[in-house]
């Protein structure tokens, strides 16, 4: 992995694994509160057992299941803008396979020219970031 996109890459995986826990306390939660609210129904009305069933067998499963489809599409498309990234820098995709789950995503992407070509770009382009940090882009140096 790149160093300058480490922090940034860590918290995608990060993010990966947060949206399945998150999906599973959202399942429990409404599992819960309809087994509570079956509870406390069954002294005051039939409707309140009706709704903590319905609670237990509908709505909680689809709310976790939307939340969890959501916001696995959004983490592959921040993938995706990573992939793009990686390929603009010329930087090997090996250690996005954890999200993608794809094997063609390994370093033999480009060919050797192609890879040159890339690398001296991206050599370039770290050139005109490192002379914009250090103000010499108004006078128009660059390293």
């Amino acid at each position: 992995m790149n160093r300058k996109f480490n922090k940034n890459d860590r918290a995608l995986f990060h993010a990966y694994v947060m949206v399945d826990i998150v999906s599973a306390a959202i399942l429990i939660l409404g599992i819960v509160y309809g087994i509570i609210t079956i509870i406390n129904g069954a002294y005051l009305s039939a409707w309140i057992i009706v709704w903590g069933v319905i609670m237990i067998v509908l709505i909680s499963p689809i709310i976790a299941f939307v939340y969890w489809i959501v916001n696995k599409l959004l983490i592959n498309m921040c993938c995706d803008i990573k992939l793009i990234r990686n390929k603009l820098y010329g930087i090997d995709n090996d250690y996005l396979h954890g999200l993608t789950g794809d094997d063609r995503l390994g370093g033999n992407i480009f060919n050797d020219r192609e890879k040159r070509m890339r690398s001296e770009t991206s050599d370039s382009l770290d050139n005109v970031h490192d002379s914009i940090s250090s103000g010499n882009a108004e006078t128009g140096e660059i390293k």
